[in-house]
């Protein structure tokens, strides 16, 4: 991945470390933390894609209720080790009033499936995502709701046009990291007029509106979900690369991709510090995650990337590491 300017003056700095990676890689190695910096384990699961098959399962395992649970047992001792999990939920929460609970094409899933995320260990979901509208404004205003109630955090969906409502930021073990989250299409669905705020779209000013916010905001890092690119293929395409490049270019240091539905590669981009004159950072990118749940048995389509991602902050400076090439 070629380098990339930055443009935004900002002040502090990460180091990303892709665990697993140091010593299988070439050229990958893991930077020492300088004494007095502080470190947190983040993990980041691929799409959540409520088909009807699993809303079905959960509902023979719960009886009266939807139990999702044992769907996320054999990675729950997992994700109960990070620092911090996010995972993105394609899907709404809109009630089974409002036309039962669906599959494809038209999602909408019980309010358990949070209740089962939460007990797993995944700490945020991103919703900005291309069913987010499939209940349309009912749908998101709902999603939000639920969300807020159980006390699960998101971004990606907005209950009001406030800029600061499109940023989450979180303090993790003395990490502020700030979550971002856009999606690049909504199936043709059109925000109600007047209210495009409701779900983040992928917009160049938008997106460095919300990095100005996140930065004053106090984040240490900037970490956005991005759903984007063409179904079912393994390599990014034009649309995804400009848009990690765009991201990367404006101050974000971890990009998720989701969408594709199957996994697409990763890698690093080595930056130019802050302000054009600082260290180097590093960026991390995800093109595709992949799926973490669904109904899609079709190859490629029936796996998804689980990354563990070291982020850390130091006082004296950046340290990095590059992949060879």
């Amino acid at each position: 991945m070629r380098r990339h300017a930055i443009h935004k003056a900002i002040t502090t700095v990460l180091l990303l470390i892709l665990t697993g990676l140091a010593g299988v890689v070439p050229g990958l190695a893991d930077p020492p933390v300088e004494p007095g910096g502080q470190s947190i384990r983040l993990v980041a699961l691929g799409d959540l894609i409520y088909h009807m098959p699993i809303v079905k399962w959960a509902k023979h395992c719960g009886g009266d209720k939807y139990d999702f649970r044992p769907i996320f047992g054999a990675i729950k001792p997992w994700l109960e080790e990070a620092d911090f999990s996010v995972a993105v939920l394609e899907t709404v929460l809109g009630g089974e009033a409002d036309r039962g609970f669906t599959g494809y094409p038209m999602f909408n899933t019980p309010d358990e499936a949070v209740d089962a995320l939460q007990w797993a260990g995944v700490d945020l979901v991103f919703t900005a995502h291309n069913h987010a509208l499939d209940r349309g404004e009912k749908g998101v205003l709902r999603t939000i709701g639920v969300l807020d109630a159980k006390q699960m955090l998101h971004v990606g969906m907005n209950a009001s046009p406030d800029p600061a409502a499109r940023v989450r930021i979180v303090n993790i073990k003395g990490i502020t990291l700030a979550f971002l989250a856009y999606t690049t299409a909504t199936n043709g669905i059109p925000t109600p007029k007047g209210k495009p705020w409701l779900v983040n779209s992928f917009a160049h000013d938008l997106v460095r509106e919300d990095i100005r916010t996140a930065r004053s905001l106090g984040a240490d890092g900037i970490v956005c979900a991005l759903h984007a690119g063409a179904e079912y293929r393994r390599e990014p395409d034009d649309e995804q690369r400009a848009a990690v490049r765009f991201l990367l270019d404006n101050g974000v240091d971890i990009v998720l991709g989701s969408h594709p539905h199957a996994v697409q590669p990763i890698a690093f981009a080595t930056l130019p510090g802050f302000g054009g004159d600082g260290p180097p950072r590093v960026g991390f990118v995800a093109y595709s995650l992949g799926n973490c749940l669904s109904n899609q048995q079709w190859r490629y389509s029936d796996c998804g990337l689980t990354v563990a991602l070291t982020v850390g902050k130091r006082p004296g400076g950046f340290g990095y590491h590059d992949s060879a090439g």
